[in-house]
């Protein structure tokens, strides 16, 4: 999209009160920090997040894949030395025209890839004011092994909502994404084969975004006080997600019976 287009979906977020703003050096290969930091220019009561450990291809790379026959530009995974780590920071503070941001994730990490000398590089950052806290964002055991091992060096934990019961109990905010996507393919693929269930969730059959709308309500209520992730790319439907209110209990058991239905032995 444009830089137009993204503004008027960043305007509709904070025109509706949102105030947490979830970036990464892999998204649009640094285009997002940058679009966002222009955003942000004069703005004091934004959480900005970003990442690191995903670098996007550099310039070049992404020239040379537009030849013919070339192979597309992909990402690196996997940079977590020290290092690495500092400049992908450095590099994002630059593109979000901030001396800090509000929070920074390691992205993507393996347990193996979170060593002492990580640790204590992150903490540096901390430390010296680039970042107010400090996060993971990867898979749920992954996760759970990361703070097994350093339990008191996280202080956010962002992680898919189907893994959050399977992490158990820990110190961080939580943080949940992949909310709607495929669990919303698969709600709606339970409520195709029998419409009832539409009824007991209060929305119309085939009523996508209503249904959208109460996957999102649910994971609102299991976030518990924390901060639940969506993307949008039309501004009323940021504005409408924006309003909604955590899911009573019997919703939210409802949309668990739904998705337990459809994929057994997972939440």
């Amino acid at each position: 999209m444009s830089n137009d287009e993204a503004f008027a979906l960043l305007e509709a977020a904070y025109d509706s009160g949102i105030r947490h703003f979830d970036t990464a050096p892999l998204y649009s290969w640094g285009a997002a920090e940058a679009v966002l930091g222009a955003f942000a220019a004069g703005k004091t009561d934004l959480t900005i997040v970003t990442k690191a450990g995903i670098a996007p291809p550099s310039k070049a790379a992404r020239l040379f894949a537009k030849a013919p026959g070339a192979r597309s530009a992909r990402p690196t995974f996997g940079q977590f030395k020290p290092g690495q780590v500092r400049r992908s920071l450095e590099t994002s503070l630059k593109r979000l025209q901030v001396d800090q941001v509000g929070a920074f994730l390691l992205h993507e990490p393996a347990p193996a890839d979170v060593t002492d000398a990580l640790i204590a590089e992150i903490r540096q950052l901390k430390q010296s004011g680039k970042a107010a806290a400090l996060g993971l964002a990867t898979s749920a055991p992954h996760t759970a092994d990361i703070l097994q091992r350093f339990p008191d060096a996280f202080d956010i934990i962002q992680v898919p909502i189907s893994g959050l019961a399977t992490l158990g109990s820990h110190t961080g905010l939580p943080i949940l994404h992949s909310v709607l996507g495929r669990r919303l393919r698969e709600t709606a693929s339970s409520i195709e084969a029998d419409p009832g269930l539409a009824r007991e969730l209060g929305i119309a059959p085939g009523d996508i975004a209503a249904l959208a709308q109460s996957l999102l309500r649910a994971a609102l209520a299991e976030a518990g006080g924390g901060i639940v992730l969506f993307s949008s790319t039309r501004p009323q439907g940021i504005r409408t997600n924006a309003q909604l209110t955590p899911a009573d209990p019997a919703l939210l058991a409802r949309i668990h019976d739904l998705l337990a239905a459809r994929r057994p032995g997972r939440s």
